[in-house]
């Protein structure tokens, strides 16, 4: 009598799949990255556009009877608003370009954008006792994080995303910092106390005037 033949018994179990994991991380971290280059293109141009308008403030503060000097005065903030936030990008390029690659992309992205917080700070208490000077020093300090952030946040996409992807991610990047750019320069417009206090007694919330560059910077940090 031939014996009885056993037959395994199998165990319906999906085995892991290393691809489908990796490819949900490479789009969690893309997502992050293009988050954090939208707020940093929006807090950029929404802190110039705020320093620009405070600057002029303080101009205007400091010769309330003599227009000629509070125009002469404004001019000249501007100046050097424009000069301070140009000069770290054409300065640190080459710097910035080496840390990239020699330092992890990652470290300098979070590092850049972490450093936003700091001087929004400094940037908001200059706007509070209207101090010129603080108010360039805050804007000088984030064109040098941003120009650190900049060459960092084109060469890690090759990192996020696969090969054939590489032209639709650089195209989001672009599309979404122009986007950023325009967003943050009309939310400097909520910082015109006349704007301000029609949304406020439109909504019944009590906002302060730095609200979006508060906002924008705890956003970056995250």
């Amino acid at each position: 009598m031939d014996a009885p033949t056993m037959t395994p018994t199998t165990t319906n179990q999906e085995p892991d799949c290393p691809a489908t994991n990796q490819a949900q991380t490479a789009r969690r971290g893309i997502f992050g990255h293009v988050l954090a280059c939208a707020v940093g293109a929006g807090i950029d141009n929404l802190f110039r556009q705020v320093a620009l308008i405070s600057l002029t403030a303080a101009a205007v503060f400091a010769f309330p009877h003599d227009p000629s000097q509070q125009e002469a005065m404004s001019a000249n903030y501007g100046a050097w608003a424009l000069m301070l936030f140009s000069l770290p990008f054409i300065i640190l390029a080459p710097l910035a370009g080496s840390l990239g690659d020699r330092l992890p992309k990652h470290r300098i992205i979070r590092m850049a954008r972490i450093a936003d917080v700091p001087i929004a700070i400094l940037g908001i208490w200059g706007f509070a006792i209207s101090s010129p000077v603080l108010m360039l020093t805050a804007l000088t300090l984030l064109a040098i994080a941003s120009a650190f952030f900049a060459p960092a946040k084109l060469a890690v996409i090759p990192e996020l995303v696969e090969a054939k992807q590489l032209p639709k991610a650089n195209a989001i990047i672009a599309a979404i910092t122009v986007v950023s750019i325009l967003i943050g320069t009309c939310l400097a417009a909520f910082t015109d106390p006349t704007i301000l206090n029609k949304l406020t007694s439109a909504t019944d919330i009590s906002l302060p005037l730095e609200a979006p560059v508060i906002a924008l910077s705890v956003i970056a940090a995250t």
